[in-house]
């Protein structure tokens, strides 16, 4: 479990360190893209290895149901904070929708060389920001976090279990894998590719970015109940 936390946090801190690398204009983009293919290989680590095998090893079973859902609704309370944290840390452009949409060309137009600049550098220091908390944490995981408690809560905690790398590999050579995988994209896909261009969408019919970000924390935030129903 310990290998499975570092590789992803160590991948969380590359992508933040990718962004915030130096390049020009011309590579951003390519940059941008690489950060999301290394972030899109993490998430899940953690998310799914990460937090059932936490819960297997730390728990016994009457408490593993609660401890599961706890995990999951505090990572869904961080990706929820984002959507609220990162429009307060970066202004809106300004007025620039027209009509229902956004013209790319008109927005470019209005907007002053200060303004980008301006614009750049903020979001240059929310990158700055983000990258420096999750480098903290990957400092204190490599520093302390332990495989397993030393008194297991229940026998079913000290089970061997398959090792990380070899169960990566055994994977690359299920096809049954593959097909769960294309399927996992596909759902999740367009899910989070419409919850990142939300703003961009809502502008069209006068909601700014502000007002977006508490519905995206909204969205994220209705597996709250799902504690209770835990119980």
């Amino acid at each position: 479990m310990r290998f499975a936390v570092l590789f992803s946090v160590a991948f969380h801190a590359i992508a933040g360190i990718i962004l915030i690398f130096p390049v020009s204009n011309h590579y951003q983009a390519l940059m941008v893209y690489i950060s999301t293919f290394i972030l899109g290989t993490a998430i899940p680590i953690c998310q799914n290895v990460g937090f059932i095998v936490l819960v297997a090893s730390w728990f016994p079973p009457s408490e593993r149901t609660v401890a599961t859902v706890l995990t999951f609704l505090l990572s869904d309370l961080g990706i929820a904070l984002s959507y609220i944290t990162g429009p307060y840390l970066v202004p809106d452009v300004g007025k620039y929708h027209t009509g229902h949409k956004i013209d790319i060309n008109v927005l470019r137009r209005n907007t002053s060389a200060e303004r980008i600049n301006f614009l750049r550098e903020r979001i240059r220091d929310c990158i700055y920001l983000e990258t420096a908390v999750v480098t903290a944490i990957l400092v204190c995981i490599f520093i302390y976090f332990p495989d397993k408690p030393q008194k297991p809560p229940c026998a079913s905690s000290v089970c061997q279990r398959l090792d990380f790398l070899r169960g990566i590999k055994r994977l690359l050579r299920n096809r049954d894998y593959f097909v769960l995988l294309v399927a996992y994209c596909l759902t999740n896909g367009v899910q989070w590719g419409w919850l990142i261009v939300m703003d961009v969408v809502l502008a069209g019919i006068g909601i700014n970015q502000k007002v977006v970000g508490w519905i995206g924390f909204g969205m994220r935030w209705f597996i709250f109940p799902a504690i209770f129903a835990s119980r």
